[in-house]
């Protein structure tokens, strides 16, 4: 949480013998080295037994009337909310994301086990305004045999700018994918492009077949139609237990898969088909030839709203922050992205000062990797620092 202080938990079972879900929203705090509050939520309570791994985002603003509040985004399959934490560690729903709203009635989007989400990045030219897209899932109907289950093939995109939610003015927007794809992984890229892998075309959770190889890049900033570039197809089949994450050098670790193909009959269980291969994909920005690198920074701990100053090597016109990973199931749970402020970028003795993010709402505390940037080109290895309050 943006207080450095509270881990927020939702989801999960009741225990590791009784894996039943539950709709509980629990409160870890770092000071009391302990869970201080659990509760049960209704918008959780709505998602019926899909709430193993909700999809949450910390938005990147407080509340105007009640400061110091957390909103969250918080969706399960086709609907959700906006939730509130107060610093007295109560919650209440703030605006509703209702299913009515929902523009692919039948197939749900993001959450464990189905498609996967981003929150896109945060840029100051925009003032740090959120939106999150959801790529592919799956058809709620259930088929005869699940290997056959349709596949979810559109993107979703919301606006949860502080003015679109207090407003409640929420609405998606959708657009074809280059095909139906579910069991998927999406890696936010410094440059702010996402980078779609894994899953399959057809079948669901543990019930899998047409392997989805083709990796896309996905840009947001491009017109709606074309937004979508087709990459290199990977030789390896990634199902159910599958991730996706951004390494420091900025290339992709790929792993992971716990099933082999759904059996064409669907007279018998899929397989077991463990995949102990590992694989690093290399976005198009690894062929620029163009990449700068980090020589040395003023701090390795710095606070809000203060200057970073970066020594480099090339040519560099910017710099991102961006979180570490921590995926399983198709969800991130701590997927984020922040584009720097350039204060003075002395191009004649490689220097360049940034800004780091001006609130911890909009990145919160902890480790962070610092890249520098060539345009869209991300430097050779990124630095570790550590945002503090």
């Amino acid at each position: 949480m943006p207080d450095g202080n509270r881990v927020v938990i939702m989801g999960g079972t009741r225990s590791q013998t009784t894996p039943i879900p539950v709709p509980s929203a629990e409160i870890f705090s770092y000071s009391a080295s302990s869970s201080i509050k659990i509760d049960t939520l209704a918008v959780l309570q709505g998602f019926g037994g899909y709430i193993l791994y909700p999809t949450v985002f910390v938005l990147p603003y407080t509340s105007s009337v009640t400061p110091g509040a957390v909103h969250m985004f918080v969706f399960n399959c086709v609907g959700g909310a906006i939730m509130s934490l107060f610093t007295d560690n109560t919650w209440r729903e703030y605006r509703a994301l209702s299913n009515a709203i929902w523009p692919t009635p039948g197939y749900c989007a993001s959450y464990s086990m189905a498609g996967t989400s981003v929150l896109l990045r945060l840029e100051p030219e925009s003032d740090y305004a959120a939106e999150v897209v959801m790529f592919g899932g799956f058809k709620r109907a259930i088929s005869q045999c699940e290997c056959d289950q349709e596949t979810n093939g559109y993107a979703h995109r919301i606006k949860l700018d502080k003015k679109t939610v207090d407003d409640n003015r929420l609405s998606w927007k959708r657009e074809l994918m280059p095909s139906p794809r579910n069991l998927n992984d999406g890696v936010l890229l410094p440059n702010g492009k996402v980078l779609v892998l894994n899953g399959a075309k057809r079948g669901v959770i543990a019930n899998l077949r047409d392997a989805a190889l083709d990796a896309w890049l996905y840009d947001p900033k491009a017109a709606a139609g074309s937004r979508f570039t087709v990459l290199a197809a990977a030789s390896l089949k990634r199902y159910y237990h599958s991730i996706a994450l951004l390494l420091p050098d900025a290339s992709i670790l790929v792993a992971g898969s716990e099933y082999g193909e759904c059996t064409e009959a669907c007279a018998h269980g899929t397989p077991w088909l463990f995949q102990h291969q590992a694989e690093r994909f290399k976005p198009p920005y690894f062929f620029s030839g163009s990449r700068p690198s980090i020589i040395s920074t003023s701090t390795a701990t710095p606070k809000y709203n203060t200057d970073v100053t970066v020594g480099y090597s090339g040519t560099v016109t910017g710099a991102v922050l961006v979180a570490p990973a921590a995926v399983t199931h198709q969800v991130n749970m701590n997927q984020r992205a922040v584009k720097l402020v350039v204060v003075n970028n002395d191009t004649t003795n490689k220097r360049i000062t940034v800004k780091m993010p001006p609130n911890s709402y909009i990145m919160q505390p902890g480790y962070q990797m610092l890249f520098l940037m060539n345009g869209d080109v991300p430097c050779m290895k990124a630095s570790w620092i550590k945002l503090v309050l």
